[in-house]
């Protein structure tokens, strides 16, 4: 009568799958920021120096209370955004961001925040 092998065998694989496929998951959502947004005008949009096909270009919010300067290095014509339309922009620990017209995220270098 043949034997049957253990099964014992089988939970190391599905603990190593756990971990790989739960562990990424995990620590992404940990790593994920809580947007609070606040909308603005976009009052300027200006291009900076570049190099190559990048160019760093600058953007001015305002709000009642305050104006909010940022800028980005994008590759061709900057964001999709209007100026002089309204954006949503937020704080986080991890940076500032922006929505542009089609919804998309963008992570800026913040700069300068003036009472108006």
């Amino acid at each position: 009568m043949p034997q049957s092998k253990p099964r014992l065998y089988r939970w190391p694989i599905a603990a190593i799958f756990a971990i790989f496929i739960l562990l990424p998951l995990t620590s992404a959502a940990q790593r994920s920021p809580n947007f609070a947004w606040q909308k603005g005008q976009l009052w300027s949009v200006q291009m900076g120096a570049g190099i190559g096909q990048r160019y760093n270009w600058h953007y001015e919010i305002v709000t009642d209370q305050y104006s909010y300067e940022a800028s980005i290095w994008v590759t061709g014509n900057g964001l999709n955004v209007t100026q002089g339309g309204t954006i949503e922009f937020s704080f986080t620990p991890s940076g500032f961001y922006i929505k542009d017209d089609d919804g998309k995220l963008h992570k800026m270098t913040f700069e300068r925040k003036t009472l108006r």
